[in-house]
């Protein structure tokens, strides 16, 4: 069994009794389970009864032993997505103009969204690709008619995902707490600043 996220799938994977699981800890999982009672000893059982793989060294939980894999990436798609022809189809087929700083992952507080609308200089556009909790917050907190745009595009995935990055003058990873996000890796395969 190989569940990805402690919860719910590697409580799931753990209730499978025998079989031989693989839990991988990716960082919103391990935050929950360190702030709720009783979550650290799930990561501790998990940890004796699975082979525990924590995504970046900071997740680790003390007494839960694991090994640390960051997650890998399929590096083509994105140096083909990503092309010098490939950003300007890009950019054209979202209408951006300017100085373009790309966002790209889950609207949660966490990630400090609000943060790079806060210091999004004036005359440049931030492109959020992501949903969750915090999106309508994040719409109302958009700036209207100062010289900057923000522009929360939802949930985007594969090729619209590397679009968006193709798009983008940097991308901007504000988070308040995370581990090593995949998106880092991507952006550094794409060979746009990562602030």
């Amino acid at each position: 069994v190989v569940s990805h996220w402690l919860v719910p799938s590697g409580a799931v994977g753990d209730a499978c009794g025998s079989a031989r699981h693989l839990a991988i800890a990716h960082g919103s999982d391990v935050r929950l389970l360190s702030s709720l009672p009783g979550g650290r000893a799930l990561v501790r059982r998990l940890a004796r009864r699975a082979d525990l793989v924590y995504v970046a060294e900071a997740l680790r939980v003390d007494g839960a032993p694991g090994r640390v894999v960051p997650m890998a990436i399929d590096v083509a798609p994105i140096a083909r997505a990503t092309a010098a022809e490939a950003r300007s189809a890009a950019r054209a087929r979202l209408a951006l103009d300017g100085f373009v700083v790309a966002f790209l992952g889950r609207l949660i507080h966490d990630k400090g969204v609000d943060l790079a609308i806060d210091a999004l200089p004036a005359g440049a556009t931030l492109i959020v690709g992501g949903d969750g909790p915090e999106r309508a917050s994040l719409v109302r907190r958009a700036p209207h008619g100062s010289g900057r745009g923000v522009r929360v595009l939802g949930h985007v995935i594969g090729d619209a995902k590397l679009s968006l990055l193709a798009a983008a003058d940097a991308l901007v990873i504000p988070s308040r707490v995370d581990g090593t996000p995949t998106v880092a890796l991507e952006a550094l395969v794409a060979g746009v600043p990562i602030v």
